[in-house]
């Protein structure tokens, strides 16, 4: 029972009676997102939605994307840059539709950085021994050049980022 000019607020309605009217709002619902800062790693990456304090109902999101910075891939943030992510809730259970809620914070900016990889070094204390001899390994996210050599000299290897746009060397 409410009485004329009180508020009420139950688990998932306020709901406000004056001078015989009764008036059901919207109940505020404010969302939360997990991480907003990503680092490459080829795949799609995006902060998630959740919504806590509806009793009863299960909230489910639907997600569109925008880049800021950066691009994406097929509708999907997966490179470097900065991205705008939007959550369309939907309600489940009980009798709730979505209008019964008022969700805030259905907008999340995220970033998503260079991976780093690690610099690639020389062998040392290779001696002539009359068969091809690597003076770097080849590793992960770059490629090598004139890292092998027979004779006994002074060689140069060159390594080159393989994805220059969403990796970055280690040592900047």
């Amino acid at each position: 029972t409410i009485k004329a000019g009180s508020t009420d607020v139950t688990s998932n309605y306020v709901i406000t009676k004056q001078n015989g009217t009764l008036t059901v709002t919207a109940k505020p619902v404010t969302i939360s997102w997990s991480a907003s800062t990503f680092t490459y790693n080829g795949s799609e990456q995006y902060p998630t939605a959740s919504a806590t304090g509806v009793t009863g109902e299960t909230i489910s999101f639907s997600y569109s994307f925008q880049a800021t910075s950066g691009s994406l891939t097929s509708g999907k943030s997966v490179n470097v840059g900065t991205y705008t992510v939007t959550a369309t809730p939907a309600v489940s259970g009980g009798q709730a539709l979505v209008s019964n809620y008022n969700f805030t914070g259905t907008t999340q900016s995220y970033t998503i950085t260079a991976k780093k990889i690690t610099v690639p070094s020389a062998i040392t204390g290779l001696i002539y021994n009359g068969n091809t001899q690597t003076g770097v390994a080849t590793g992960t996210g770059y490629t090598l050049t004139d890292n092998t050599g027979i004779n006994a000299t002074s060689y140069t290897a060159t390594a080159t980022l393989a994805d220059k746009n969403n990796t970055t060397w280690s040592d900047g």
